[in-house]
């Protein structure tokens, strides 16, 4: 389930890097680092 849901945030993430990269791609870096460490801690655990 965890996965799953990581993986709609991030797609919508990158639908929003196509629209607004240079307003908002510090914050999306920042997020998208969140979910795959999020992930990867999960998945190691």
């Amino acid at each position: 389930m965890y996965g799953i849901v990581t993986f709609l945030i991030s797609f919508a993430i990158i639908y929003l890097i196509s629209k607004k990269i240079d307003l908002i791609s510090p914050t999306i870096i920042g997020l998208v680092n969140f979910a795959v460490s999020g992930y990867t801690y999960k998945k190691c655990k």
